[in-house]
């Protein structure tokens, strides 16, 4: 009998011990992934325009970061920025149903409606956050069971692909037509694009460019809605039925103006993901006195010497201001030193203002920051011309101005690319029927 108890006990003894084995090796897998996932999630900057650097005992800016925990400490990559600035763009791979925390500890380098996302669930740009955020120096993404890859920036995004994406879409149009202004210190092509009548002799030229500053991604999106409006004014989705269109005074603008766009003044800074604002020794926007330094630069005032004919009445420069904070949350004109010029850019915003019908409201208190006021006091001795200052002195010129538009928030209205694009054709036809008055 004691010999039959010995053996069922050895057996429960056993059972006991298989099913504590079991469960060891359940938990150790289930730490195993744990631990796995933690150690695969991936933080990149692998693509045109990537900036982060996230903060170790190194410090030291790379492609890809390993990251284990759920607090990550990140900054903008000032690389040859002179000062502080804010541009940053990342992504993060592996993080599937994880909440990751994302601090700047270096600064606040948050917009309004938090960071810029796109993701493998949602295939357009879009902001983190509906409403106006008072935090700007942190913000936290839980991400989707099945989000294994989402991309954070600053603002939203325009590179080399979506300029190509969409003067594609234009390539057939008779009025259209590309070619090169030059190559960049880096070897790409800075293109240049012509709007013009194929058979007409253009009675006014204009200048637009862009991207003088890498990072102020928001102007792209600005200019392609003035293309748009130019180039396929029936066809277009910048074409709505809506109040007040300016169909015809955009017709005229086809039949009568040439225009020369230059979409990536900083080609370079756009696609490696610079800050571009207050690169040293001077920025694209401060090398217009002098010898310029800047390959696109030197190639466009040469251009436009040639190219003007003594019809070049108007330039614009578009820009984006600083992230947050007085004249950096509402469009405006910066308004010129000279008086000439400064009255006929009066003119030509009145006529904007009696006429805009995109979402995007204009304060007319605040539609142009006059010279004198606020930053605008002038270019301290040895920084350099700006492009608009140097555009005022050609000959024949009505008037030239920077444009800015925020970044993210216009008098409490969320910037997208949609409303920006409007904007843009808003701007076209309020210069339509500028010209039309000489």
């Amino acid at each position: 009998m004691t010999i039959m108890y010995n053996t069922i006990i050895m057996k429960i003894i056993r059972i006991y011990k298989n099913v504590l084995v079991i469960l060891f090796l359940v938990l150790l897998v289930s730490l195993s992934e744990a631990f796995g996932q933690k150690e695969n999630i991936i933080i990149d900057i692998d693509f045109p325009g990537g900036n982060i650097i996230v903060e170790d005992d190194d410090n030291v800016s790379t492609l890809y970061y390993d990251i284990t925990g759920d607090t990550i400490l990140i900054r903008p990559d000032l690389r040859d920025t002179e000062g502080n600035w804010f541009y940053w763009y990342f992504r993060v791979t592996g993080a599937a149903s994880r909440t990751l925390y994302f601090q700047f500890p270096r600064g606040s380098f948050i917009s309004a409606f938090g960071p810029a996302i796109i993701s493998d669930n949602n295939q357009s740009w879009k902001w983190l956050y509906d409403d106006v955020q008072d935090n700007f120096n942190s913000f936290s993404y839980t991400f989707g069971p099945d989000e294994n890859q989402v991309r954070f920036s600053s603002t939203i995004p325009y590179l080399q692909a979506d300029f190509d994406n969409y003067i594609s879409l234009y390539k057939h149009n008779p009025y259209l037509s590309t070619g090169l202004l030059n190559t960049s210190e880096k070897g790409r092509s800075i293109e240049k694009v012509y709007i013009q009548h194929p058979e007409s002799n253009p009675k006014f030229k204009v200048l637009i460019t862009a991207r003088h500053h890498a990072g102020e991604s928001i102007a792209s999106y600005v200019l392609e809605g003035f293309l748009s409006s130019i180039l396929d004014q029936d066809n277009s989705p910048l074409s709505p039925n809506r109040p007040n269109s300016p169909g015809s005074s955009l017709s005229w603008l086809q039949e009568n103006v040439e225009f020369l766009i230059i979409p990536f003044m900083d080609k370079d800074g756009v696609e490696d993901g610079d800050q571009g604002k207050n690169r040293r020794p001077h920025d694209h926007n401060r090398d217009y006195s002098g010898e310029s330094i800047y390959n696109s630069v030197a190639s466009l005032r040469d251009k436009v010497a040639a190219w003007g004919e003594g019809k070049l009445k108007v330039a614009l420069d578009l820009h984006c201001p600083w992230i947050r904070g007085e004249w950096n949350e509402h469009i405006y004109f910066v308004g010129s030193g000279k008086e000439e010029i400064a009255r006929e850019q009066k003119k030509y915003v009145d006529i904007l203002l009696s006429r805009h019908s995109g979402e995007l409201t204009i304060k007319p208190d605040k539609s142009i920051l006059e010279y004198g006021k606020a930053w605008n006091v002038g270019i301290p001795p040895g920084q350099g011309l700006s492009f608009s200052r140097w555009a005022s002195e050609i000959e024949g010129i009505s008037f030239s101005s920077t444009v800015e538009v925020p970044f993210s928030i216009n008098n409490g209205q969320k910037i997208t690319p949609q409303n920006a694009r409007l904007f843009g054709r808003d701007l076209a036809d309020a210069l339509s029927v500028y010209l039309q008055g000489f």
